[in-house]
Protein backbone atom coordinates (compact mmCIF):
# COMPACT_ATOMS: atom_id res chain seq x y z
CA UNK A 1 0.00 0.00 0.00
CA UNK A 2 1.25 3.84 -0.59
CA UNK A 3 2.12 5.66 2.42
CA UNK A 4 0.90 9.21 2.01
CA UNK A 5 2.25 10.60 4.92
CA UNK A 6 4.95 12.40 2.96
CA UNK A 7 2.05 14.05 0.62
CA UNK A 8 0.03 15.31 3.40
CA UNK A 9 -0.20 19.01 4.39
CA UNK A 10 2.48 20.10 6.94
CA UNK A 11 0.58 21.94 9.97
CA UNK A 12 1.59 25.94 10.33
CA UNK A 13 4.09 26.72 13.02
CA UNK A 14 2.93 28.73 15.17
CA UNK A 15 4.34 32.20 16.26
CA UNK A 16 5.15 33.40 19.69
CA UNK A 17 4.50 36.74 20.47
CA UNK A 18 8.11 37.43 21.24
CA UNK A 19 8.86 36.30 17.78
CA UNK A 20 5.91 37.92 16.03
CA UNK A 21 7.41 41.34 18.16
CA UNK A 22 10.83 40.67 16.47
CA UNK A 23 10.00 40.21 12.99
CA UNK A 24 7.99 43.18 13.16
CA UNK A 25 10.75 45.35 14.49
CA UNK A 26 12.92 43.90 11.69
CA UNK A 27 10.69 45.66 8.98
CA UNK A 28 9.78 42.12 7.55
CA UNK A 29 6.60 43.16 7.77
CA UNK A 30 6.79 46.57 6.06
CA UNK A 31 3.90 49.26 6.29
CA UNK A 32 1.12 45.73 5.95
CA UNK A 33 -1.70 45.71 8.69
CA UNK A 34 -0.51 42.27 9.83
CA UNK A 35 -1.92 40.75 13.41
CA UNK A 36 -1.39 37.59 15.51
CA UNK A 37 -4.50 36.18 16.38
CA UNK A 38 -5.17 33.90 19.19
CA UNK A 39 -5.06 30.42 18.30
CA UNK A 40 -7.55 29.15 20.14
CA UNK A 41 -9.87 31.30 17.81
CA UNK A 42 -8.06 30.57 14.73
CA UNK A 43 -8.60 26.44 15.61
CA UNK A 44 -12.38 27.13 16.06
CA UNK A 45 -13.41 29.67 13.22
CA UNK A 46 -12.66 30.76 10.03
CA UNK A 47 -13.07 33.99 7.74
CA UNK A 48 -15.84 35.10 5.31
CA UNK A 49 -16.04 37.59 2.91
CA UNK A 50 -19.10 38.95 1.31
CA UNK A 51 -20.53 35.21 1.73
CA UNK A 52 -23.89 34.88 2.87
CA UNK A 53 -24.88 33.52 6.19
CA UNK A 54 -28.57 32.73 7.29
CA UNK A 55 -30.29 35.21 9.87
CA UNK A 56 -33.75 33.59 9.61
CA UNK A 57 -36.13 31.82 7.26
CA UNK A 58 -36.56 35.03 5.04
CA UNK A 59 -33.01 36.26 5.44
CA UNK A 60 -29.66 35.88 4.30
CA UNK A 61 -27.73 38.40 4.17
CA UNK A 62 -24.11 39.10 2.98
CA UNK A 63 -22.06 40.54 5.07
CA UNK A 64 -18.50 41.86 4.27
CA UNK A 65 -16.64 40.47 6.70
CA UNK A 66 -17.87 36.95 9.32
CA UNK A 67 -16.04 35.44 11.20
CA UNK A 68 -17.86 31.88 11.69
CA UNK A 69 -17.66 28.49 13.43
CA UNK A 70 -15.52 25.94 11.42
CA UNK A 71 -17.87 23.58 9.41
CA UNK A 72 -19.32 21.90 6.32
CA UNK A 73 -20.94 24.99 5.11
CA UNK A 74 -21.30 23.14 1.27
CA UNK A 75 -24.38 22.45 1.63
CA UNK A 76 -26.11 25.26 3.73
CA UNK A 77 -24.61 28.83 4.55
CA UNK A 78 -23.48 29.02 8.53
CA UNK A 79 -26.39 29.91 11.37
CA UNK A 80 -24.02 31.51 13.64
CA UNK A 81 -21.64 33.67 13.71
CA UNK A 82 -18.99 35.14 16.09
CA UNK A 83 -18.28 38.37 14.57
CA UNK A 84 -20.59 40.14 11.03
CA UNK A 85 -19.04 43.17 9.71
CA UNK A 86 -21.21 45.27 7.07
CA UNK A 87 -19.22 48.24 5.97
CA UNK A 88 -21.23 50.85 4.42
CA UNK A 89 -20.86 54.27 2.98
CA UNK A 90 -23.21 54.95 0.42
CA UNK A 91 -25.46 52.90 0.99
CA UNK A 92 -25.30 53.79 4.88
CA UNK A 93 -29.19 55.01 5.25
CA UNK A 94 -30.90 52.12 3.37
CA UNK A 95 -28.43 49.53 5.13
CA UNK A 96 -29.64 51.08 8.53
CA UNK A 97 -33.05 51.63 7.94
CA UNK A 98 -33.20 47.48 7.02
CA UNK A 99 -31.38 46.46 10.03
CA UNK A 100 -33.63 48.56 12.08
CA UNK A 101 -36.69 47.01 10.54
CA UNK A 102 -35.25 43.24 11.17
CA UNK A 103 -34.37 43.96 14.92
CA UNK A 104 -37.88 45.35 15.17
CA UNK A 105 -39.42 42.26 13.63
Amino acid sequence: MFDVGPLAPEAPRRLRRAEYDAIAAMGVLGDDRVELIVPALAERARVRIQLPIVAADDSEPEPDVVIVLIGDDSREHPAAAYLIIEVADSSLRKDVAVAIADVLR
